[in-house]
């Protein structure tokens, strides 16, 4: 049952409220609307690493391959002012793929022009498929829960999570799973 703030809010206002912060999965938008009693939830910095988020998309690091890959096209279609633009998308819904693969982390960083980064994201995309048919069970995993095994960008500022995974990468024998330090 609602009560404070957010309650005498809802009484006196005839608009519609929409509720921010903290969405991070499609799990969290009942959980808001039920606590705030809001008309809605948007999203942002989740949004900007999921893009499908609202279609109940899970993070994986599989989907955030194909998310890519549809940016890129999309990219092509309509190409950004600047390459910055593109390289802050790219950084993001690629992330646990870079984590994964420094080298290629550094590439995007030193890319001079939207192509080239381009270029790089559809190497990396690569590299996940490839990896993806090597381990479609870990690739596929839900990382945007507690339990996944790579660290998102959405979560890259949890302590928690970044010891556990540290932990998990160490314990890994063959270092394909390496996933931060």
């Amino acid at each position: 049952m609602l009560s404070g703030p957010v309650l005498s809010s809802l009484q006196v206002l005839s608009i519609p409220v929409v509720a921010n912060g903290g969405i991070e999965s499609c799990e969290d938008v009942p959980r808001c609307l039920a606590a705030t009693g809001a008309d809605g939830v948007m999203s942002s910095e989740a949004a900007l690493e999921n893009p499908a988020l609202f279609e109940r998309a899970p993070v994986t690091r599989l989907a955030q391959a194909r998310l890519a890959k549809e940016y890129l096209e999309l990219a092509h279609a309509h190409p950004p002012r600047c390459s910055s633009v593109v390289k802050a998308h790219l950084f993001k819904l690629l992330y646990m793929a870079l984590d994964a693969n420094q080298d290629q982390r550094l590439r995007l960083g030193a890319a001079n022009s939207a192509v080239a980064a381009c270029d790089v994201a559809e190497a990396l995309i690569a590299m996940e498929e490839e990896e993806a048919a090597r381990a479609p069970e870990l690739m596929g995993a839900r990382c945007d829960a507690d339990s996944g095994p790579y660290l998102t960008w959405y979560r890259r500022h949890r302590p928690e999570r970044r010891g556990v995974l540290t932990q998990l990468s160490r314990a890994t024998a063959d270092g394909a799973a390496v996933l931060c330090d």
